[in-house]
């Protein structure tokens, strides 16, 4: 059993920079910084003897709530039938049906929306 920790913050992609003769000019490492205001979710889990982390933490946007609550059930690994409905099943067959659920939608914009990558899954596989 582990420890499953979650956090928000700010994470920043490192940076190599090169001259024409390949030779390393600057170099920023990749970081993490807790934020109450940031826009990342950091997810790692600690050993619960040591208090150490297990493995590199799983950086996702703050809006990737899909990914990152998906991540954490899978860690939890909850003996019973967790009570979220599987919504990529429910889009699948809607879309089985002919019905396209997304006209019903005034929340987001379509390239940031779990639905229309499985709408695009499901594409892919026919």
């Amino acid at each position: 059993m582990s420890i499953i920790c979650i956090a928000k913050g700010t994470a920043t992609i490192g940076l190599t920079t090169r001259g024409a003769d390949g030779k390393i000019i600057s170099q920023t490492p990749a970081r993490w910084e807790h934020d109450p205001d940031g826009g990342c979710v950091a997810l790692w889990t600690m050993n619960p003897e040591t208090e150490e982390q297990e493995a590199p933490a799983r950086i996702y946007g703050d809006w990737q709530a899909s990914e990152y609550l998906g991540d954490i059930l899978a860690e939890l690994k909850p003996r019973r039938k967790v009570n979220l409905p599987d919504f990529q099943a429910i889009v699948r067959a809607a879309m089985a049906d002919g019905v396209d659920i997304c006209v019903y939608c005034q929340s987001f914009d379509c390239n940031e929306c779990i639905v229309n990558e499985w709408k695009s899954e499901r594409s892919d596989e026919e």
